[in-house]
């Protein structure tokens, strides 16, 4: 019985400390979600489907830093 108990008590301290650190990256997943769209809206590209993909040479300095 003792066991059981030592074995809830390890399973909520797992809960509490992951609870936090779900949270967390539930906002960075939104953050990032609305960064991409706002992205997207700026630049009307679909930065989704062309992520990965290689620009061509014509395009490529399209997407250089501004300076």
């Amino acid at each position: 019985m003792k066991n059981e108990k030592d074995k809830l008590k390890e399973l909520e301290h797992q809960k509490r400390e992951l609870a936090p650190a779900l949270a967390q990256s539930h906002l960075k997943n939104l953050c990032l979600e609305a960064l991409i769209e706002g992205v997207e809206e700026h630049d009307t590209v679909d930065v989704k489907k062309t992520f990965g993909q290689r620009a061509s040479k014509k395009s490529s300095s399209k997407f250089k830093k501004r300076s």
